[in-house]
């Protein structure tokens, strides 16, 4: 039993390092992608492959602190793996597939390669979970930040993981009406005016009244009252 087990975890091991090998091999040119490596990334629990050409990307926000340099986005992204593998969620891995920040870059978190744990079903499958750290219920996200975030979806257009025509939610949308307010109000009124925004509602009605006169356009900068601790983080597997 034991020799079975050293196997299995050298297996999980091994598909780990080839699809970190393969995801590092994508090309994003208008975006930096920091490696799990680089933010010291723990091993995950196990993996299940997502397939390319998703029809779906996620929007989420972590609700938790803001960050605007690669030192304190790093810590950031370790901090909220540690909580996702942690005694509270047990999950195998960091829940999103990547996470920006308002340092402009973005962080490798499942990738491309690896099905997240962002939005349940059927999402978790048909979707790419890209998460921007901070809470957006009040205020949008710097330009930075919104730039890295669809540059990324285009590095995966380009890379084939999602198709050109995508539709865009926000993580409200996926999960059963009121369960969360994931992306944050001000991000998820925000994106409605995007080109691959679709107005839907997972089992129910899409609420058009939600963002109606909604005009907030205050951007997110290091001279804004952040919140300092984690708090509670807007993911459900």
């Amino acid at each position: 039993m034991g020799i079975l087990r050293e196997h299995l975890i050298l297996d999980i091991y091994i598909v780990v390092l080839i699809s970190t090998s393969l995801a590092s091999a994508f090309q994003c040119n208008n975006v930096q992608v920091v490696s799990r490596a680089e933010w010291n990334a723990s091993a995950p629990g196990g993996r299940e492959n997502m397939m390319d050409n998703r029809p779906y990307v996620t929007i989420h926000h972590t609700a938790g602190p803001h960050c605007f340099n690669l030192s304190s986005c790093k810590k950031e992204v370790k901090r909220i793996q540690d909580f996702h593998q942690g005694p509270e969620r047990k999950w195998w891995d960091i829940g999103y597939n990547f996470l920006i920040g308002e340092d402009g870059r973005a962080y490798e978190g499942r990738g491309w390669l690896t099905k997240g744990a962002h939005a349940g079903a059927p999402f978790n499958t048909l979707a790419y979970g890209i998460s921007i750290m901070g809470d957006f219920s009040n205020l949008l996200p710097n330009q930075m930040a919104l730039d890295a975030f669809n540059s990324l979806v285009e590095c995966g257009i380009n890379n084939s993981r999602i198709l050109s025509n995508y539709s865009l939610i926000g993580h409200r949308q996926a999960r059963r009406p009121y369960y969360t307010t994931c992306p944050g109000k001000a991000l998820y009124c925000h994106i409605q005016s995007w080109d691959h925004f679709k107005p839907y509602q997972f089992n129910g009605t899409f609420d058009n009244n939600t963002c109606h006169n909604e005009s907030i356009t205050t951007q997110s900068s290091e001279n804004i009252t952040m919140p300092t601790t984690l708090g509670s983080i807007n993911t459900t597997a």
